[in-house]
Protein backbone atom coordinates (compact mmCIF):
# COMPACT_ATOMS: atom_id res chain seq x y z
CA UNK A 1 0.00 0.00 0.00
CA UNK A 2 0.82 3.77 -0.95
CA UNK A 3 1.50 6.02 1.73
CA UNK A 4 0.37 9.14 1.51
CA UNK A 5 3.10 10.79 0.87
CA UNK A 6 3.77 8.32 -2.10
CA UNK A 7 0.34 9.10 -3.32
CA UNK A 8 1.70 13.05 -2.93
CA UNK A 9 4.70 11.91 -5.23
CA UNK A 10 2.46 10.35 -7.71
CA UNK A 11 0.07 13.26 -8.17
CA UNK A 12 2.37 16.19 -7.60
CA UNK A 13 0.16 18.68 -9.92
CA UNK A 14 -3.32 17.26 -8.14
CA UNK A 15 -4.15 19.51 -5.11
CA UNK A 16 -8.24 19.85 -3.57
CA UNK A 17 -8.69 23.27 -2.10
CA UNK A 18 -8.18 22.06 1.24
CA UNK A 19 -4.82 21.11 0.33
CA UNK A 20 -4.17 24.26 -1.28
CA UNK A 21 -5.21 26.54 1.11
CA UNK A 22 -2.54 24.57 3.56
CA UNK A 23 0.08 25.01 1.05
CA UNK A 24 -0.45 28.24 0.39
CA UNK A 25 -3.17 29.87 3.25
CA UNK A 26 -6.40 30.98 3.18
CA UNK A 27 -5.68 34.53 1.14
CA UNK A 28 -3.57 32.93 -1.20
CA UNK A 29 -5.84 30.21 -2.14
CA UNK A 30 -8.30 32.22 -3.66
CA UNK A 31 -5.62 34.18 -5.87
CA UNK A 32 -4.23 31.15 -6.83
CA UNK A 33 -7.96 30.04 -8.23
CA UNK A 34 -8.45 33.16 -10.08
CA UNK A 35 -4.74 32.87 -11.66
CA UNK A 36 -5.14 28.86 -12.88
CA UNK A 37 -8.93 30.47 -14.16
CA UNK A 38 -7.32 33.44 -15.72
CA UNK A 39 -4.42 30.70 -17.53
CA UNK A 40 -7.48 27.85 -18.17
CA UNK A 41 -9.08 31.26 -20.50
CA UNK A 42 -5.92 32.27 -22.10
CA UNK A 43 -5.39 28.55 -23.35
CA UNK A 44 -9.18 28.52 -24.06
CA UNK A 45 -8.49 31.57 -26.33
CA UNK A 46 -5.43 29.83 -27.68
CA UNK A 47 -6.82 27.11 -28.78
CA UNK A 48 -9.80 29.29 -30.38
CA UNK A 49 -7.28 31.05 -32.01
CA UNK A 50 -5.42 28.03 -33.64
CA UNK A 51 -9.27 26.71 -34.53
CA UNK A 52 -10.09 29.82 -36.20
CA UNK A 53 -6.27 29.71 -38.40
CA UNK A 54 -7.04 26.13 -39.08
CA UNK A 55 -10.23 26.55 -40.26
CA UNK A 56 -9.01 29.59 -42.42
CA UNK A 57 -6.45 27.81 -44.06
CA UNK A 58 -8.46 24.87 -45.37
CA UNK A 59 -10.83 27.80 -46.86
CA UNK A 60 -8.06 29.06 -48.43
CA UNK A 61 -7.15 25.66 -49.67
CA UNK A 62 -10.28 24.59 -51.13
CA UNK A 63 -10.51 27.83 -52.92
CA UNK A 64 -7.15 27.59 -54.44
CA UNK A 65 -8.44 23.92 -55.22
CA UNK A 66 -11.49 25.47 -57.06
CA UNK A 67 -9.29 28.31 -59.32
CA UNK A 68 -6.90 25.35 -60.03
CA UNK A 69 -9.63 23.53 -61.71
CA UNK A 70 -11.11 26.17 -63.93
CA UNK A 71 -7.95 27.15 -64.38
CA UNK A 72 -7.31 23.81 -65.78
CA UNK A 73 -10.08 24.30 -67.73
CA UNK A 74 -9.58 27.34 -69.14
CA UNK A 75 -6.29 25.96 -70.14
CA UNK A 76 -7.71 23.16 -72.17
CA UNK A 77 -9.92 25.56 -74.11
CA UNK A 78 -6.81 27.64 -75.17
CA UNK A 79 -5.05 24.73 -76.15
CA UNK A 80 -8.33 23.74 -78.54
CA UNK A 81 -8.30 27.84 -79.73
CA UNK A 82 -4.52 27.16 -80.25
CA UNK A 83 -4.92 24.34 -82.32
CA UNK A 84 -7.45 25.47 -84.83
CA UNK A 85 -5.57 28.88 -85.31
CA UNK A 86 -2.74 26.81 -86.04
CA UNK A 87 -4.67 24.72 -88.75
CA UNK A 88 -5.79 27.83 -90.26
CA UNK A 89 -2.67 29.25 -90.25
CA UNK A 90 -1.14 26.88 -92.05
CA UNK A 91 -4.32 26.58 -94.28
CA UNK A 92 -3.36 29.80 -95.11
CA UNK A 93 -0.17 29.65 -96.14
CA UNK A 94 -1.34 27.50 -99.11
CA UNK A 95 -2.49 28.18 -102.31
CA UNK A 96 -5.53 27.16 -102.00
CA UNK A 97 -5.74 29.31 -98.74
CA UNK A 98 -5.13 32.28 -100.33
CA UNK A 99 -7.75 31.62 -103.32
CA UNK A 100 -10.33 31.42 -100.74
CA UNK A 101 -9.33 34.60 -98.54
CA UNK A 102 -9.18 36.35 -101.71
CA UNK A 103 -12.14 35.53 -103.12
CA UNK A 104 -14.67 35.84 -99.70
CA UNK A 105 -13.00 38.70 -98.08
CA UNK A 106 -11.66 40.98 -101.70
CA UNK A 107 -14.00 39.25 -103.97
CA UNK A 108 -11.29 39.04 -106.29
CA UNK A 109 -11.62 36.17 -109.67
CA UNK A 110 -9.37 34.37 -112.04
CA UNK A 111 -8.94 35.84 -115.36
CA UNK A 112 -10.25 33.07 -117.10
CA UNK A 113 -13.50 33.10 -114.76
CA UNK A 114 -16.60 34.80 -115.47
CA UNK A 115 -18.36 36.63 -112.55
CA UNK A 116 -21.43 36.15 -111.54
CA UNK A 117 -23.74 38.12 -109.43
CA UNK A 118 -27.01 37.18 -107.70
CA UNK A 119 -29.65 39.25 -107.04
CA UNK A 120 -32.24 38.67 -104.50
CA UNK A 121 -35.93 39.24 -105.97
CA UNK A 122 -37.28 39.16 -102.36
CA UNK A 123 -35.11 42.55 -101.72
CA UNK A 124 -36.68 45.61 -102.26
CA UNK A 125 -34.11 48.73 -102.77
Amino acid sequence: METKSEKNENNKNVFSKEELSVLVGKNNTQKLVKKLGLINIICLFSIAFLLMNILYTINVDLHLVEQSTLLKKENVQVMIEQKKLKKDINFYKKQEGIEKLARESLGLIKSDEIPVKYIDSQKKN
